[in-house]
């Protein structure tokens, strides 16, 4: 194939000019002179050299050749599917966004206006608790997608490692009150601090404290 053939062609030329024994290992593509179809081999090869008149000379080639087709088009099908996985996860993540901010500004309005009536405190509580967890789970599905692509990006800043404990605890409050959980948490006097990502750091210790809920039984501290 005329793309390979540059490639292919100093490989071979580097293993047969070797004045040792090489190994000759390549994967490339040959266009059929009676079909014209392009097929994907692998060869693998070792020469044995000598020397005439002062320059090497290849003595031996000896090797195998498969016809690796059907593999090359498996690969490719599945690079196609992960490339589109990847671009509908972000499509999601990007349209979710859209409605998931006037939401939580509504929720965040209804707090400051209702916010000291008893009966409401709590439900508005939940609702914004939860919207937060919700823009959470919108942005795991962009870092997937980012991952994949090969973008993450941390964003590292001086954290209080209280406030990212407080913070996952929040989110995991849900389980543990649907599963009658008891814990405690015990910080020290003196504030400590971390260098870090804030959102990677709370879904960290939420994602731990959600596993123990998850698989504790009911009423385990």
């Amino acid at each position: 194939h005329p793309e390979d053939r540059e490639r292919v062609g100093k490989a071979a030329q580097a293993a047969f000019s070797s004045p040792g024994p090489a190994v000759f290992e390549e994967e490339f593509r040959i266009v059929r002179a009676d079909t014209g179809a392009t097929r994907w081999l692998r060869v693998r090869g070792r020469t044995r050299s000598g020397a005439e008149g002062g320059r090497p000379v290849t003595l031996a080639h000896t090797g195998i050749v498969l016809d690796v087709t059907e593999r090359k088009q498996m690969e490719e099908s599945l690079r196609l599917v992960d490339w589109q996985k990847s671009g509908f996860l972000a499509a999601i993540a990007h349209e979710l966004r859209d409605p998931l901010a006037p939401i939580r500004d509504a929720a965040e309005v209804l707090h400051r206006l209702l916010g000291s009536h008893a009966e409401a405190r709590r439900p508005l509580s939940i609702l914004i608790r939860q919207t937060s967890q919700l823009a959470c789970l919108v942005d795991d599905l962009l870092d997937i997608a980012h991952i994949e692509q090969g973008r993450i990006a941390l964003h590292e800043e001086p954290l209080e490692i209280g406030e990212i404990i407080d913070q996952a605890l929040a989110i995991v409050e849900p389980i543990v009150r649907e599963k009658s959980h008891h814990f405690s948490v015990a910080k020290p006097a003196a504030r400590a601090f971390v260098l870090g990502d804030r959102v990677r750091l709370v879904q960290c210790v939420a994602n731990l404290l959600q596993n123990a809920a998850k698989y504790s039984n009911a009423g385990e501290e």
